[in-house]
């Protein structure tokens, strides 16, 4: 926890209150900043959340891709296709593992939408 951030205390009770700065920061600051670094630490859960979903939806992609020309490099080469305007190569999958990619980034969207909720 970042030095400016208020610690929390626990009572015999199990009641938390904010421990006041040793530099005399009234209680009010004191809750600003708690109030602050929380969000920030709900944002920072929100990008991992959001990375960690693409990450998944691309590996499987790289994973499809791998396994299509793997499969027959032949007919995969055939469906190579090259972009002049924007510079990129490009292969189409099959639409079998077209329907894989789309139902799984579905969940992942699906899941990542209920995973964002909780920590709303």
């Amino acid at each position: 926890m970042h030095s400016s951030v208020p610690l929390l205390e626990f009572d015999k009770q199990g009641d938390v209150r904010l421990i006041q700065s040793k530099d005399n920061k009234s209680l009010v600051h004191c809750q600003c900043l708690f109030a602050r670094y929380i969000l920030h630490q709900i944002n920072v859960e929100r990008k991992e959340i959001i990375s960690e979903t693409y990450g998944n939806i691309r590996s499987l992609a790289i994973h499809l891709l791998n396994e299509q020309l793997n499969e027959n490099f032949e007919n995969a080469y055939q469906q190579w296709r090259w972009d002049n305007e924007k510079l990129l190569n490009y292969i189409y999958l099959n639409s079998e593992r077209t329907k894989i990619l789309d139902n799984q980034t579905e969940f992942e969207l699906e899941n990542l939408s209920l995973r964002l909720e909780v920590i709303r």
